[in-house]
This record gives structure tokens, C-alpha cells and sequence, in this order.
């Protein structure tokens, strides 16, 4: 039955998937309705700036309105936001400021995920 639920609830989110130049990536899973899906499709092609705590594209977005439900948490690594001026990026949790927007938790694929130049960001 547990088997039959985790399956419902995945068809009603996608998965959203970013790699570095190190072929190594880290995913989260939005709700369908996420404000943030249609921004991340149009980013395929956009310049990113990374350092080696975060990554964010250029392309600025209107960020939601009302307050993110999502706070940051012990044991979370990476975080997926909009940064204080609406672009989106990935964050190391030490690098999270009041001014981000969380959107998601993000969970590593493999061990040793790092910042590193050459971003691919995608939905699947």
C-alpha cells in the first residue's frame, strides 16, 4: 500500500535535476503547481555564476509574494531559492540567508557533490 502512495504522490511533482562539470548532481521533487517549474525550463541556456558554496543563474523572476513554508534544517546540505533580487540558485546550507526564498531541499545523488563551473540545470 506504502508502494501505491509513494507512486501517487510522485506522479504529482517533478523531479528538478542539476549537474556540475564534474558529471556529479544533486534533485529535488516540486509540486506540479511549483511558481518556480516554468522559471527553471527557461534557464536552460542562461550564464550562471558559481563559487564554491552556491550557483545561480543571471535571469531574474518575481519571487512569491507570501513567505516560503520551507526553513532551513539540520542535516540539509543544499538548498534550491530564489536569492534576495529573484534569480535562481542553489546554495550550501552555511551560505542561507533571511533573504532567500527556499523552494526545496535539494539531496545528492552521490557523495562529493561541490560548486563547481559549467552548471546543466533541468526538469525531468
Amino acid at each position: 500500500m506504502s508502494e501505491i502512495l509513494e507512486n501517487a504522490e510522485s506522479e504529482l511533482k517533478v523531479k528538478v535535476k542539476i549537474t556540475n562539470a564534474n558529471g556529479k548532481s544533486i534533485s529535488c521533487m516540486l509540486p506540479l503547481d511549483s511558481h518556480a517549474i516554468e522559471n527553471i525550463k527557461s534557464l536552460k541556456s542562461s550564464d550562471c555564476v558559481s563559487d564554491q558554496q552556491y550557483v545561480y543563474w543571471r535571469t531574474e523572476f518575481k519571487k512569491p509574494s507570501t513567505p516560503s513554508t520551507l526553513t532551513k534544517r539540520n542535516g540539509v546540505e543544499w538548498y534550491l531559492l530564489y536569492l534576495r533580487s529573484g534569480q535562481i540558485g542553489v546554495c550550501h546550507h552555511s551560505m542561507i540567508h533571511h533573504s532567500h526564498y527556499l523552494i526545496a531541499e535539494m539531496t545528492a545523488e552521490a557523495s562529493g557533490f561541490e560548486c563547481t563551473g559549467n552548471w546543466k540545470i533541468e526538469i525531468e
